[in-house]
């Protein structure tokens, strides 16, 4: 098929992208990641439009056509183990980390350390379902907490952090964050155990570890998918492709794009 025309709209989003992080480097990185995402949805609504399948199909789309090196069906660790005690299991919670990097405290985690396959995550942990896993993907999250976040509310969730953990500007790395327990719960700790704010604050205060997503590791996903979709379509009949029997989020298999395959 003739790209030409969607190549040209693509380049152009990725120009206005690049000059709004050029002219205004302090204040426009997440204006430009924004229009780099909604680029992601547009491509992925094209292969496979329909209602109410924007989630499943945009984490599709980057899957099967980023870079493979850039690992994003990888599973953060530091994100399922927050979310899994957010939810109530702590047991879970406490396993991932102390199998995955004990003893780490306060040391700032590589991401060799922190990304892991799901199949290292399903041999450790039992009952949770392949959805559940791959929902703390770095693929998931950059929609989730990352291009939704900034897309509804102009802000990352509370597992990301706008700050880095380490100088990667291309790859992800997590910031550490003592955080305390909220004002309610300060006070039901006051009153059942006796004691004071300060002594409150000092023993129930707890490390997270925030994952953040650097412009250039966005902008690399987001570029090399766009560039492989359009090669897709070049050798293609239709836009559009089939929807897979079983989304790959919700536990369906993949095949990264390959030049000539």
């Amino acid at each position: 098929m003739n790209t030409a025309r969607f190549g040209k709209w693509f380049q152009t989003r990725m120009a206005i992208a690049d000059h709004i992080v050029a002219d205004f480097p302090e204040v426009g990185v997440e204006d430009a990641e924004i229009l780099l995402c909604c680029t992601a949805s547009a491509f992925a609504a094209q292969m496979w439009p329909g209602e109410r399948i924007d989630r499943a199909r945009f984490t599709q789309y980057l899957v099967e056509f980023s870079d493979p090196g850039l690992d994003l069906s990888l599973i953060s660790v530091p994100v399922l183990q927050e979310k899994l005690r957010d939810g109530g299991d702590l047991t879970k919670s406490i396993a991932l980390e102390d199998h995955f990097y004990p003893g780490a405290q306060l040391r700032l985690l590589d991401p060799e350390e922190a990304h892991r396959t799901e199949i290292q995550i399903q041999s450790l942990i039992s009952g949770l379902s392949t959805r559940d896993i791959r929902l703390c993907s770095l693929v998931s999250i950059i929609y989730s907490d990352f291009r939704s976040g900034l897309v509804h509310e102009y802000s990352l969730s509370p597992y990301l952090s706008s700050i880095p953990g380490k100088d990667l500007p291309d790859r992800p790395s997590y910031m550490n964050w003592l955080v305390q327990p909220e004002e309610g719960a300060v006070e039901d700790l006051m009153n059942e155990e006796g004691i004071t704010r300060e002594e409150v604050e000092a023993t129930y205060v707890r490390q997270v570890r925030r994952l953040h997503l650097p412009h250039g590791f966005i902008r690399t996903a987001v570029s090399s998918a766009s560039t492989n979709a359009l090669a897709f379509w070049d050798v293609s009949t239709s836009w559009r492709r089939a929807v897979p029997n079983q989304w790959w989020l919700d536990g369906g298999p993949f095949s990264p794009f390959q030049h000539g395959a």
